[in-house]
């Protein structure tokens, strides 16, 4: 892969936390985990009336933009594990209702890459107060994501 095929890439940061029942879950890992193993990136919002909420239409356009080969970083609310889930589709799912149960209603297809806490960007990887954002990161770093998806 060429450098210019890596910096076309975008680069984001997501979190998987379960926000239902205000907050109630939101230290659980109950949503990583669930999207981990489904190999999936998804936001929740499923029993809301969603015409109405701002934070749902900022995550799912966020979500909506995101391309095949695009790379999200995420951590697991619970133990602080860093990972990069490369997005796999092009087109965004929505999930079976029993994914509900666990804040999971419309998404992506992702593989998820755990990174070392040694293997780290030497920038603090900004994690944003919205659920999805955006991120730009070091030249140098982009070496260091594709190491660690190539493993």
């Amino acid at each position: 892969m060429t450098d210019v095929e890596i910096n076309m890439r975008k680069i984001w940061s997501m979190h998987l936390k379960d926000n239902r029942e205000n907050g109630k879950n939101i230290d659980s890992d109950e949503k990583f985990n669930t999207c981990k193993m489904h190999n999936i990136l998804a936001i929740g919002w499923q029993d809301c009336d969603t015409d109405d909420t701002y934070a749902y239409k900022k995550a799912y356009n966020a979500l909506k933009k995101m391309s095949k080969g695009d790379l999200v970083w995420v951590k697991n609310p619970q133990n602080q594990e860093y990972y990069v889930c490369e997005i796999l589709n092009d087109k965004m799912i929505d999930f079976d209702k029993e994914l509900a149960a666990f804040d999971v209603s419309t998404g992506r297809i992702a593989e998820f890459h755990r990174v070392d806490e040694k293997d780290l960007p030497k920038d603090k990887i900004p994690f944003p107060r919205q659920t999805i954002q955006q991120i730009r990161m070091k030249p140098e770093n982009y070496n260091l994501i594709m190491e660690t998806i190539l493993l």
